[in-house]
């Protein structure tokens, strides 16, 4: 039964990234019915399922829907795991949209919150580690977001620079993952007329690579 569900599940996570929503949403109800029938007490396993249904939901711009699955996974609980930090961001993205900012930065904060702690320890397996770095990137380049918008540049300037390097800590200084925190910081250092600074970082992204198999792949809020 073990092997089933983790099929499934792998299945949803294809489908998902194919934007094969129907048959996405279809693989993870079936692997929750499961989970819940056959490993009841595995809370966590189920958890994991909620949030990637959630981010699904988030993918399709459904925020009830992703409001609901993300609030049943963290009520079911996934402890301190960065999966854990993906769960409070996607709740952050839900409220931005919704346009509760103070609300969404609380969520963004709190998703470093957990990934700091683990980082600081630095115990976890390095792919572990890596998957905390590019969650607490994602959480970075959010509040950025949210501090540009509300003319806090220097302190979006701050945040968009200790995203970028943790991707590049993880993924190097030239793969293409890092393309959207540089824009953003492209963005922030021209309305600061920081535009030597802008030029160099758009001659960087020239030259970034084709990215790569990471499999990480949190939702990233863009507005």
């Amino acid at each position: 039964y073990l092997a089933r569900v983790e099929s499934l599940e792998g299945s949803g996570e294809v489908q998902m990234a194919l934007d094969d929503f129907r048959d996405a949403e279809h693989s993870f109800r079936r692997a929750l019915k499961l989970r819940k029938q056959m490993f009841p007490s595995d809370k966590s396993a189920q958890a994991i399922i909620l949030c990637q249904m959630a981010r699904m939901c988030l993918m399709q711009n459904n925020l009830p829907e992703a409001e609901t699955s993300s609030r049943e996974a963290r009520r079911l609980g996934l402890g301190t795991s960065w999966k854990a930090a993906i769960l409070l961001n996607n709740l952050g993205v839900v409220y931005y949209k919704k346009g509760m900012y103070e609300t969404a930065m609380t969520f963004f904060n709190n998703a470093m919150v957990i990934n700091d702690s683990a980082l600081t320890l630095g115990s976890e397996p390095i792919n572990l580690l890596n998957h905390r770095r590019v969650s607490e990137a994602l959480s970075l380049d959010n509040l950025a977001l949210i501090y540009m918008n509300n003319g806090n540049l220097i302190q979006a300037e701050q945040m968009l620079l200790k995203s970028l390097s943790l991707q590049e800590y993880v993924f190097g200084p030239k793969d293409n993952s890092l393309r959207i925190t540089l824009s953003s910081l492209i963005s922030d250092y021209k309305r600061q007329d920081k535009n030597g600074q802008a030029a160099e970082l758009e001659k960087k992204i020239l030259h970034l690579e084709s990215p790569k198999v990471s499999g990480y792949g949190p939702f990233l809020m863009r507005d």
